[in-house]
């Protein structure tokens, strides 16, 4: 059956105005699902943290105005539910600037490293530290923190303490951690543990501030020796020192030993010439 003429060119044309629309529907449905864009996520992250920072500010300044930070302190001491350790974190950084509640910002501090879980207690306090803006420098709480820290050290916490060093990502409490691993007391650790140590603090040598090299200098000599100080700052190993010296006096035995050995094989080598050359004088005379 012949197809009326132009019939194929308006099916054609439908078409092409059908794909289209299809097409555009399909889009449309695939945005739906596809739900927000990246962009717009990102918008309402922002906007999330900057609500959460707006209300943290408001909650600090709220602690700023306590009339009496230490009894504050003391209606949630030894309170171990998150909601008391919460209110102590932001206390202890509301407080920064107040002269008025060292005393119990002390009182939070031992709170938790009293805490009955230690890693609970560290975790709290570590986190104050880094609500805390003060720079270290200016931190009257600092040799306080860095005592109380490098006493929670032993034999068998130090592996965790090594590791929280190395993970840690807030430069105030990365420098709390360091600063009290060179306080510890070598006699809390077996010689493995401080070989251990050692090698971290030689590793974060370089990046500590001229103010606390000091303090890894006297961890270092103390479970090192004087020597590994001096290599670390650039100034060589000593002629004299004591490790030196032991050294020099051990190779001085063994060239001495070597001396006295090469003499001997001269002595052996000298009599076996001799009495070479007395066979050979004694077979000269019997075969006359």
């Amino acid at each position: 059956m012949n197809q009326a003429p132009g019939r194929s060119s308006k099916r054609l044309l439908r078409f092409v105005w059908i794909v289209p629309a299809v097409a555009l529907a399909a889009t449309a449905v695939w945005w739906r699902a596809r739900g927000p864009s990246e962009k717009e996520e990102r918008k309402r992250a922002v906007a999330a943290a900057s609500a959460r920072q707006t209300q943290l500010s408001e909650l600090l300044a709220t602690l700023q105005r306590e009339p009496d930070p230490m009894a504050f302190v003391q209606a949630r001491a030894g309170q171990e539910d998150a909601a008391a350790i919460t209110d102590l974190i932001q206390a202890y950084a509301a407080w920064a600037s107040r002269g008025d509640a060292l005393g119990a910002r002390r009182l939070i501090i031992k709170q938790f490293i009293e805490n009955p879980n230690i890693k609970v207690g560290m975790e709290a306090l570590l986190k104050a530290v880094a609500l805390d803006m003060t720079p270290r420098r200016q931190d009257p709480m600092w040799r306080d923190l860095v005592s109380t820290v490098s006493r929670q050290w032993d034999a068998l916490s130090i592996s965790w303490g090594r590791d929280l060093v190395q993970t840690e990502t807030n430069p105030k409490t990365k420098d709390l951690l360091l600063e009290s691993l060179a306080e510890v007391d070598p006699r809390k650790l077996t010689p493995e543990q401080q070989g251990l140590l050692v090698n971290d603090l030689i590793d974060m040598y370089p990046y500590a501030s001229p103010d606390q090299k000091p303090a890894l200098d006297r961890a270092l000599a103390a479970m090192a020796g004087p020597d590994v100080v001096e290599i670390l700052a650039h100034r060589g190993i000593n002629e004299g020192s004591t490790p030196i010296a032991s050294i020099q006096k051990i190779n001085q035995e063994v060239e001495a030993s070597r001396t006295k050995y090469k003499k001997v094989l001269e002595q052996i080598e000298q009599d076996e010439r001799e009495a070479k050359e007395t066979n050979a004088r004694e077979a000269a005379k019997s075969s006359r």
